[in-house]
């Protein structure tokens, strides 16, 4: 056989062990247990895969009733036998992601006894994952460095009569967002809130209105004023600031009754060690429709601190002002955070949202090279080869 035959057939076969699971994605969003794609047109527009590229372990399992309003927690994928078991997803090296696992119990093994287990995220980050008989789904979210494209997204069983399960996995990657966590911080989430929208309002939006598909919980505080917009802006896109946020969401907010009167945001955080470091985003926009009004000016107090003052315009002016405080140290689990308006500012403070992260310091992996690339460095040494062995 001549040898350019031989590299045209290995070219030609190389691809084909390639499926098309194989190739890295910016977004990906598994519906852990499923038989089919699906889309979730009437919502979110979210495409939902099967998972059975994914992983090769484990079985479905499926709620046949359940009050659970996300559909794709009505199929799950457990795992009876084996210690760890593990999804393996290729997304882009050398970008920022925020994944999500989510776990919706919904007693699908009729035995009334929701189990607790370890997720693990690219062999780094992990948390212990406690379900209940409760219809809201529990989610745990990471925003992490990807160094290589396969990333696992492992179950680990910790207690023998206690089988791990996953009902969702979402990736999204983030570009040019979240700018002051550095690549070898992972940040895990703690709360992110959509102040002034009352429980009627989505917490979830359509990719239309926020391309990274965030969960923004909505919550009033009865102490504060609630603004509100008065019609429904769930569809409106997202703002071209820092993280993107939805105009849905900036369209909320919390403010306090006068000047002299600050907002009071106790945050507690789910690991109680002695110290902690966090990461906080605040969102605001004006509430100000009155072209000739000045803008108000806010500063940010964490336990007693002042972190940032900001100005923020009237809302003609369409500036979205998103502060973004790192490190935080936390103590003992607990951090109050407060929202002042400055001196001689006409108009009280108000915030739209908030982030809440826990940082952690994760190792640097070592640089691969890609499979692609990889194949092609051995087509060109077996021509090397053949050419020398005169064939």
């Amino acid at each position: 056989m001549e040898i350019w035959s031989i590299v045209m057939v290995l070219m030609f076969v190389a691809p084909l062990s390639l499926q098309a699971s194989s190739f890295p994605k910016s977004t990906l969003n598994i519906d852990c247990g499923a038989t089919r794609k699906t889309t979730d047109d009437n919502h979110t527009f979210v495409i939902w895969e099967t998972d059975e590229d994914y992983i090769k372990t484990g079985q479905n399992e499926f709620l046949v009733i359940t009050n659970a309003s996300f559909y794709p927690m009505k199929t799950l994928r457990s795992f009876p036998r084996g210690s760890k078991n593990c999804y393996n997803l290729l997304l882009i090296a050398q970008t920022k992601y925020l994944l999500r696992a989510g776990f919706y119990y919904g007693n699908y093994d009729n035995n009334f006894k929701p189990p607790t287990f370890v997720l693990e995220v690219d062999g780094k980050l992990n948390v212990t994952v406690t379900t209940s008989l409760s219809d809201d789904p529990v989610y745990h979210e990471f925003i992490f460095f990807v160094e290589k494209e396969n990333v696992d997204v492992c179950l680990t069983r910790t207690q023998e009569d206690h089988v791990p399960f996953i009902s969702t996995i979402e990736s999204n990657a983030l570009y040019d967002s979240y700018k002051l966590m550095e690549n070898h911080t992972a940040l895990y989430l703690e709360r992110r809130i959509n102040y002034g929208a009352n429980k009627t309002f989505p917490e979830r939006l359509s990719i239309f209105a926020d391309e990274y598909n965030r969960i923004w919980t909505p919550e009033e505080i009865p102490s504060y004023r609630s603004l509100t917009p008065g019609f429904d802006v769930s569809s409106t896109g997202w703002v071209f600031t820092d993280n993107l946020p939805p105009y849905a969401v900036l369209y909320y907010a919390i403010e306090a009754h006068n000047s002299s009167e600050s907002l009071f945001l106790p945050v507690t955080f789910q690991e109680k060690k002695p110290q902690l470091s966090a990461y906080f985003v605040f969102y605001f926009a004006s509430f100000v429709y009155n072209p000739n009004v000045t803008s108000r000016t806010v500063a940010i107090y964490i336990d007693g601190q002042q972190k940032n003052i900001t100005e923020i315009p009237s809302w003609y002016e369409k500036i979205f002002p998103v502060v973004s405080i790192y490190p935080v140290n936390v103590t003992n689990g607990m951090v109050n955070v407060t929202i002042s308006a400055v001196e001689g500012s006409p108009l009280p403070p108000l915030l739209c949202a908030m982030e809440v992260f826990t940082a952690y310091e994760v190792s640097k992996a070592s640089h691969v090279i890609h499979f692609v690339n990889f194949s092609l460095v051995l087509v060109y040494f077996l021509v090397l080869s053949l050419s020398g062995s005169g064939l």
